[in-house]
């Protein structure tokens, strides 16, 4: 991203308050991780082990050809969906089951939660890092347009062409660093996006674990 002081040299005209929302998001990079420009760390995939303690998981299938399972799963995991409203889909499911098949189906309800999760979680990130990257292009594309406005500012000393395409250049300019803030904005928010998911497959596997029998 470009700097707040390569801005300022760029184009010196542009307002302060959108330099600096050019400059900002820099500090939620890791450097580690540059096309990830979330707070959080970016973990690849979520592991039964870091929110499971039942039964394993290990060769467990079939959730996705038992109808019930698979409706119950895609309300689980569907952010529109309330969460309480998902708790009460599963409880009604778990009381249903017969006492012996209980925890196994369950073990399977969460074994298919997850691997759902995941690959919702993977296209959540994948769309992100294809948006910062985007992002990335963009500002070096704003730096290509103050380097311009700084050379037609020379050459509008002496010449009256090179005047107006210095106007018409500083208004586009402005109006790229506009977008590229209003744009910047939505990071933040794609970025709680994860977040959400994985605090809720927490909850709802703890749900799945208090109705299993002990």
């Amino acid at each position: 991203m470009p700097t707040l002081m390569t801005l300022r040299a760029l184009a010196s005209g542009t307002a302060s308050l959108l330099l600096l929302a050019v400059a900002a998001p820099a500090w939620a990079y890791d450097r580690n991780d540059p096309d990830w420009p979330c707070p959080q760390r970016r973990v690849h995939t979520l592991s039964a082990g870091q929110i499971w303690d039942g039964p394993s998981i290990e060769g467990v299938t079939g959730w996705n050809d038992d109808a019930a399972v698979k409706k119950l799963i895609a309300k689980l995991v569907s952010r529109r969906v309330p969460q309480d409203e998902a708790v009460d889909a599963l409880k009604d499911y778990a009381k249903a089951l017969p006492e012996a098949e209980r925890s196994a189906k369950l073990t399977q309800v969460f074994a298919g939660l997850l691997q759902t999760v995941n690959a919702e979680r993977a296209t959540v990130m994948a769309g992100i890092i294809r948006f910062e990257q985007r992002q990335r292009d963009r500002s070096k594309e704003l730096e290509r347009e103050g380097t311009r406005i700084t050379e037609l500012k020379t050459q509008a000393e002496t010449d009256a062409k090179a005047k107006a395409e210095l106007d018409n250049a500083q208004q586009l300019y402005d109006w790229n660093v506009r977008v590229f803030q209003e744009r910047q904005g939505s990071t933040a928010i794609a970025c709680e996006i994860p977040v959400l998911i994985e605090s809720r497959i927490f909850e709802i596997a703890r749900e799945i674990r208090a109705l299993q029998p002990s």
